[in-house]
């Protein structure tokens, strides 16, 4: 469904950080600031990799969404339970119709609200999603839920920074909720270029699991965003020397270390071995890459272009223009690359 009411970076990063201002505001009252354990002890969860089976935050359903009943909240549990179970199965006109009416019999309930916040968030519609927080906010602003749903729209409107501030507070309400938020606190920082925040959560997960392959990854992604390409390099080939069959993410993360680097070759080696994993249904390169297919095709490409490979990539990049024009140059570079070049003889001599 076509995304609607997106913003511009900028308007998302200030319209983001004045609300968790304001909301932020209204929680001066009920909370008493208290010293939080270290990242290490405060990080309960399993090594990480997306599911294959669920989408992003905003469509996952907590095992108990709704707080301590109310009385109006019991009035619309029957139509709330049906929204929950239209959710999981993907039926979003069954959802909506199940939402209306449980709103119709408790609108002044912020788990209404958010629950619509996140039906919109489905529907991929921003403006309603966006409104809907605002309202569950009002209503709650200690529902750590809320905000974790307000950093998913910050993040689509392209403000990773101010996404990052919203999982943050979600996790300060309610702890519990660092198992599903660390995916989402690390694609904010990826997003939004955070180098330091990145080191932080490489770190903790690190820390928390220092055998898991995927903590080499979060390391490796930070050095190169540091541009300490080689160090990535050196870290990953030790890893995958050792264990051939790790996360995918691995292959394609030192397939960008080598290409920065300028080892196209190797690039390309690599590449291919995270596009195998991928296809075989490896869903671990969502943690570096928010459209894993198109980014690993286009790395794939550059990389066989950059290393003389270049009827290799024409026969992708044929496939890639029909829905990415801008690789066009690409095509027309691979093309001309495979087009020998005319060597001069001066001794031939043209016939009159």
């Amino acid at each position: 469904m076509k995304r609607t009411g997106k913003r511009s970076p900028i308007l998302g990063i200030i319209a983001g950080i004045l609300m968790i201002v304001g909301i932020g505001l209204l929680l001066l009252s009920h909370l008493i600031p208290q010293p939080q354990p270290p990242p290490s002890a405060a990080m309960p969860f399993p090594p990480m990799q997306p599911s294959p089976t669920w989408d992003t935050l905003p469509t996952r359903i907590p095992a108990t969404p709704t707080p301590t009943p109310t009385p109006v909240i019991a009035a619309a549990a029957a139509p709330l339970a049906e929204f929950q179970a239209a959710m999981l199965r993907g039926e979003l006109d069954a959802a909506q119709e199940a939402w209306e009416t449980a709103l119709s019999l408790a609108p002044h309930e912020s788990v209404i609200w958010r629950e619509g916040a996140r039906l919109s968030l489905a529907q991929d519609n921003l403006l309603a999603a966006e409104a809907r927080i605002r309202q569950a906010a009002r209503l709650d602003a200690r529902d750590a839920l809320v905000w974790a749903l307000w950093g998913e729209l910050l993040l689509r409107q392209d403000a990773p920074e101010a996404a990052e501030q919203a999982y943050r507070m979600a996790e300060a309400l309610d702890p519990t909720l660092a198992r599903d938020l660390f995916f989402e606190r690390w694609r904010a920082a990826r997003r939004g270029a955070h180098i330091e925040q990145q080191a932080v959560l490489a770190d903790a997960y690190a820390r928390a699991y220092p055998d898991d392959p995927l903590a080499d990854y979060y390391r490796a992604s930070v050095m190169i965003a540091a541009g300490d390409f080689n160090g990535a390099i050196a870290r990953l080939v030790a890893v995958l020397r050792d264990n051939p069959a790790a996360p995918g993410v691995l292959w394609y993360t030192l397939g960008e270390a080598y290409a920065a680097r300028g080892a196209h070759h190797e690039a390309a080696q690599v590449f291919e071995v995270a596009a195998s994993r991928l296809a075989q249904g490896d869903a671990s390169l969502a943690l570096a890459s928010d459209n894993p297919l198109r980014d690993l095709n286009l790395r794939l490409a550059r990389a066989y272009l950059d290393s003389g490979r270049c009827a290799d990539a024409e026969a992708m990049l044929r496939r890639l223009t029909t829905t990415l024009p801008e690789t066009a140059p690409w095509l027309r570079a691979a093309i001309i690359c495979q087009t020998p070049t005319p060597t001069l003889t001066p001794w031939i001599i043209d016939p009159p």
